[in-house]
């Protein structure tokens, strides 16, 4: 292992994870699983890839699809039928297909899709769906009487890899952008090894307070 290699990785983490058995298990079909993190929230995941659901006065935003259209309806029908919520937006966090795998399920449900705009470009670049609501580069959006706040903060595992803060909980999905503790690495084919540490590092300056941090994978 290079120097860079290690100096990215050492500087990648931030010191702050969940264990899923925290929370109570609620297990939708033999590969996609929720955790109550909270009242309000809930991570998804699907064989350790990582999302978020945060429900508030029956509406819901759900961040990153699983990577696969049959258990994006799963979690979409779940939502819906078990929360009793709207689904008001679902936050595409990176173009990699473990996060918008299930993209047009999505908007043949009629759901509002958001993502940074790189990601929107790499999509119409690559021939993938296109989320419909750009930013650049924070965008607040209101969940019932709350809101969730999608953030760039620089490069990292991919060009265009975003968190989600939702500050009700004090709870930051760090999407690929942080990993689990001493957890896997990843495809690091799309990754700026240069950026990344300082990437961490400005998330940490912005939500290093944060309660419980969800990496894109593990625990």
């Amino acid at each position: 292992m290079n120097n860079k290699f290690k100096y990215f990785i050492a500087g990648a983490i931030i010191l702050i994870s969940v264990s899923q058995s925290f929370g109570q298990e609620i297990k939708l079909s033999e590969n996609l699983v929720l955790y109550k993190l909270s009242e309000c929230c809930y991570e998804h995941t699907q064989e350790g890839n990582n999302g978020l659901v945060y429900i508030n006065d029956g509406e819901a935003a759900i961040v990153s699809t699983p990577d696969s259209d049959i258990e994006t309806q799963n979690l979409i029908d779940w939502v819906q039928n078990e929360l009793h919520a709207k689904i008001v937006a679902y936050v595409i966090d990176r173009w990699h297909p473990d996060a918008m795998q299930g993209l047009d399920v999505v908007k043949k449900n009629g759901i509002k899709s958001y993502a940074y705009e790189l990601t929107r470009q790499i999509a119409k670049e690559k021939g993938l769906p296109i989320p419909e609501i750009g930013f650049n580069p924070k965008k607040e959006i209101k969940v019932g009487n709350q809101k969730i706040i999608c953030h760039f903060l620089g490069e990292a595992h991919t060009s265009d890899g975003i968190v989600v803060w939702v500050p009700g909980e004090q709870i930051l999905f760090g999407g690929n952008e942080i990993r689990s503790y001493n957890g896997w690495v990843g495809n690091i084919g799309d990754a700026n090894l240069e950026k990344w540490s300082e990437t961490a590092r400005n998330i940490k300056r912005e939500y290093g307070f944060a309660r419980i941090v969800v990496p894109g994978h593990g625990k």
